[in-house]
């Protein structure tokens, strides 16, 4: 009996070290990735600041151009980014973010996704049936405006925001 008994403990023993080891590696793991997110999602909104702020004077003057001469200016408008908001919401970790701070990503990645929706649009307007109706270029100037509006007024606004709840959450815990 005795003899079973001096098996067992060290076994048992060096199973809980193991098991505790894995349990801190994953914990660790965890944390770093989590921090890796928050970073991500912090310079992803930096960008998408940068390109609203780009993107208002050059909408502002296409509108400007397209009253005008009454025709398409053909500009491209880049998308805004949301692959840090994917790759956050897949990998389960929005647990461990606090409320408030979800609410405005959450916020602030629906409207990402309108706006996206919106440029996706004016982009097949192109090779839709209006391109070649006489009322095309006021459809297109209406549209610009409506895009104009919303980066101005909605997403930039809501981006900053954002950036600004997000800095603190990421100063705090990274301070600890």
């Amino acid at each position: 009996m005795m003899d079973i008994v001096g098996i067992l403990i060290p076994f048992f023993m060096s199973l809980a070290v193991a098991l505790i080891a894995i349990w801190l590696q994953r914990w660790l793991s965890d944390r770093k990735e989590f921090h890796k997110i928050l970073k991500n999602l912090l310079f992803e909104i930096n960008e998408n600041i940068e390109i609203a702020t780009g993107l208002l004077p050059m909408i502002s003057e296409n509108i400007e151009v397209a009253k005008k001469e009454k025709k398409e200016t053909a500009f491209p408008m880049v998308p805004f980014y949301d692959l840090a908001w994917i790759s956050a919401r897949n990998s389960g970790q929005f647990d461990r973010i606090p409320r408030p701070v979800l609410r405005e990503l959450l916020h602030v990645y629906f409207d990402i996704h309108v706006m996206n929706n919106m440029i996706r649009t004016r982009e097949q307007l192109k090779i839709s049936p209006l391109y070649i109706t006489p009322e095309y270029p006021e459809i297109h100037v209406h549209f610009l405006e409506t895009i104009e509006d919303f980066t101005s007024n909605a997403l930039l606004t809501h981006l900053k925001l954002t950036k600004g709840v997000l800095d603190k959450y990421v100063k705090q815990i990274t301070d600890c």
